[in-house]
């Protein structure tokens, strides 16, 4: 049942392709959040102005400006503290002028529909994503796509949608990976992922949340009978 207009978020979606609104304006949407639409920097600063909004998601490159200075501006003129996410291409300079900005997350093109929503509802505070998910430790080798580097470190929980690790390395928001480790049933994985969130753990540790990026349906089926039998 979706929430009422009344108590509904309300999500500013900034992006000068009209594809990009259409798409993830329907998808937001199914979900129960207003979405509002816009195509210039100045169009989201005037409804920023004129509307109470409880996030901002904008395209790096607008019509008028970049998402990063768009972003900047708004914290300029910030009194409430709007969450910004900037939506970037999967390419170097695009997101390290994201990491350098001051928004809260980064989505990388083409858009994960799964990682959207998870966004999304982590800073809305709203379910978006429903999966069940178990405590599993497992040892993950994980391969950095962006450098090529390879790093150990240990799973604290899993789901068909994600798994959250822990380590000493470091990792950025919006970083693709590969995650290779073996289940407890002695069946081996290797998935793409994506680093959608990052806290810091006790004794200067990292733990990092995890989203998986086309799982093969044989591993979502395991990981999936793993989690039912811990349920059960």
């Amino acid at each position: 049942m979706q929430p009422s207009a009344e108590i509904m978020k309300r999500v500013l979606l900034a992006s000068s392709s009209p594809s990009l609104l259409e798409r993830n304006h329907n998808l937001l949407k199914r979900r129960g959040v207003q979405i509002l639409t816009v195509t210039t920097g100045r169009e989201a600063l005037e409804y920023h102005r004129d509307y109470p909004l409880d996030l901002i998601l904008a395209d790096i490159q607008l019509g008028d400006m970049a998402g990063d200075l768009l972003c900047a501006e708004l914290r300029s003129r910030d009194t409430r503290s709007v969450p910004v996410v900037i939506i970037c291409h999967d390419q170097p300079g695009d997101k390290a002028r994201v990491a350098q900005s001051s928004a809260d997350a980064m989505i990388c093109r083409p858009i994960v529909p799964l990682q959207l929503m998870e966004t999304v509802g982590r800073l809305l505070e709203l379910e978006m994503v429903r999966r069940r998910r178990i405590d599993l430790e497992l040892e993950v080798t994980v391969l950095n796509k962006e450098d090529g580097t390879e790093h150990s470190f240990i799973s604290r929980d899993i789901s068909s949608s994600g798994i959250r690790l822990e380590g000493e390395c470091r990792l950025s928001s919006g970083s693709r990976i590969v995650c290779r480790f073996t289940l407890p049933c002695a069946y081996r994985i290797e998935v793409d992922g994506v680093v959608v969130r990052r806290v810091e753990a006790p004794e200067g540790r990292q733990q990092y949340g995890i989203l998986f990026l086309d799982l093969p349906h044989a591993s979502c089926c395991q990981i999936e009978s793993l989690v039912a039998a811990s349920a059960g």
